[in-house]
């Protein structure tokens, strides 16, 4: 079942009667985390039943040591992914992150304009040379990507659940996300990489940190990879959502 959630979704008229036969005979409500959880509101009954992901065979184990590679994967919605606050990040630090040899790729469809605004907002802070914008990439080129990363970044202001950290965790990268995320505390309290309040200033705080902590990148990727197997992993989110299901019916 959809779930429409206060922090996710504008409570239109339209959007109410569209899914109104669908909440009035649903037995509970799912959500995808604790945040969504606690910020949703239907009268009905509701639990947590989060995604999932296959863990890969390969596994992240080198890392660059002359330079330092961010990756985001995903939308270019600014606003909800917070890309705008990751570029305002990235100027305040920008004479940091060049004399550190550091680059940050940002790769998503390109839809409805929107990289061509994030183009312009690039150009407009003069960080061209330490933003790479490309588009959206799966498959073999994707897992390539992934493993040539140092840090997955991703800066949402809220989000249900996204699969992009879940990935790039399963790989043993380690994570700067935001609290939006809903991910910022169990990635923190697992020492999988780092979590930061989701503001421009924070983020480029955090920035830095990161680029600071080289010798603990490889520790975080290996701790990464055991927190995504122990509460990620399909079969173990499988087998409680069933549960979850003969518990409801």
């Amino acid at each position: 079942m959809s779930l429409i959630s206060r922090n996710t979704l504008p409570l239109t008229n339209s959007y109410f009667l569209f899914f109104n036969n669908f909440i009035n005979n649903a037995a509970a409500l799912q959500c995808l985390s604790q945040i969504e959880y606690e910020n949703t509101y239907f009268g009905k009954k509701k639990y947590i039943g989060t995604n999932g992901i296959i863990i890969p065979i390969e596994e992240k184990s080198i890392f660059n040591k002359e330079k330092v590679k961010f990756l985001y994967i995903g939308r270019l919605d600014a606003y909800q992914k917070g890309l705008d606050l990751m570029l305002d990040a990235i100027e305040a630090e920008n004479n940091f992150i060049r004399k550190n040899n550091t680059k940050f790729y940002i790769y998503g469809p390109n839809n409805k304009k929107e990289m061509c605004h994030l183009q312009k907002w690039v150009q407009e802070r003069n960080i061209n040379d330490i933003v790479e914008l490309s588009e959206g990439i799966s498959g073999e080129r994707k897992k390539e990507v992934l493993l040539d990363t140092d840090i997955f970044i991703q800066t949402s202001r809220f989000e249900g659940m996204p699969m992009g950290i879940l990935e790039a965790l399963s790989y043993g990268i380690p994570c700067l996300i935001t609290e939006g995320t809903t991910l910022g505390e169990m990635v923190e309290k697992a020492d999988a990489g780092w979590k930061t309040e989701t503001t421009s200033y924070d983020i480029a705080i955090a920035i830095r940190k990161v680029i600071l902590q080289k010798d603990k990148w490889k520790e975080k990727g290996k701790n990464a990879r055991k927190f995504v197997e122990r509460m990620f992993n399909w079969d173990v989110i499988a087998n409680d959502t069933i549960k979850m299901y003969q518990k409801i019916c």
